[in-house]
């Protein structure tokens, strides 16, 4: 480093050696949130040759859960600990969240007996309107609309971010029934719903 020795033996030509005295050189990681919708990370000062284990995750993504970090975007460069990810004193080294996105059961329930119907792994942000549901007609009675926790909903407008549980809220129909003794009408019935 250019420093200067003097005196490091008494003895007219005589022999002295010196050893290299190394350090490890230190580095900074940053953390890079990779989509994250809130949260913050504060650098993190790293040695060479050291294992150094991940500080607590503080970012958030929406509808999705952290899995770990990687030196890339992909999770194919998924790193287990911060450990010699640069080798030069001062270096700067980024690594970013690896997400996965979140899936959920969507659950159809019917009155009258009928089978529910049962989505596995939707996931976050389907739009249930696109769910493929078999045909709604029953008998003798008419859809109303589904409703979650006894409220109606629009599917259209309702998103993947939870497990759900809809059922199916019908009306019976009603008729006008007419008696005919030899053609003709002798009692007649107005709104008889069905099933009475």
């Amino acid at each position: 480093n250019g420093a200067s020795v003097t005196n490091l033996t008494d003895v007219d030509g005589g022999e002295v050696v010196l050893y290299a005295i190394w350090a490890p050189i230190t580095y900074t990681v940053k953390f890079d949130g990779h989509g994250s919708t809130s949260g913050t990370m504060a650098n993190f000062t790293a040695t060479y040759d050291e294992v150094h284990a991940f500080p607590t995750n503080n970012y958030v993504r929406e509808g999705h859960d952290f899995i770990g970090w990687s030196t890339t975007t992909s999770i194919d460069n998924k790193i287990d600990n911060i450990y010699n990810l640069a080798s030069t004193q001062g270096a700067v080294v980024t690594i970013y969240a690896i997400w996965q996105i979140q899936t959920f059961d969507i659950r159809f329930e019917f009155e009258f007996g009928r089978e529910p119907i049962h989505f596995t792994g939707v996931t976050y942000g389907t739009q249930l309107s696109t769910l493929e549901l078999p045909n709604l007609d029953l008998l003798g009675h008419q859809f109303i609309e589904w409703r979650e926790n006894g409220v109606g909903v629009n599917l259209a407008t309702v998103y993947a971010n939870s497990n759900k549980t809809f059922v199916a809220h019908y009306v019976a129909k009603e008729y006008n029934v007419v008696f005919l003794i030899d053609g003709t009408a002798t009692y007649q019935l107005q709104n008889v719903t069905y099933g009475t």
